[in-house]
């Protein structure tokens, strides 16, 4: 079984429309207790979160953690 590949680019295009549903990156961030800078990397590619910034993300934005790095939905 290959380990799934995580493609930053296409995870900052799924971020993009959670910040676009939110209103801005500051408002991903404060939602999600984190740092606007930290959510300007991820959406510009320059990194992927850690999963402790990823279940934050998620959780604060009511997003799935499959569905951002993924693009897929749990069944």
């Amino acid at each position: 079984m290959r380990d799934p590949v995580i493609n930053k680019g296409i995870f900052a295009l799924r971020l993009g429309r959670v910040v676009e549903k939110h209103g801005s990156v500051r408002a991903v961030a404060q939602a999600a207790g984190l740092p606007k800078p930290t959510v300007e990397g991820w959406l510009y590619g320059y990194s992927l979160p850690n999963t402790i910034a990823l279940a934050r993300l998620c959780a604060g934005c009511n997003v799935s953690a499959d569905w951002l790095l993924f693009g897929e939905e749990r069944p």
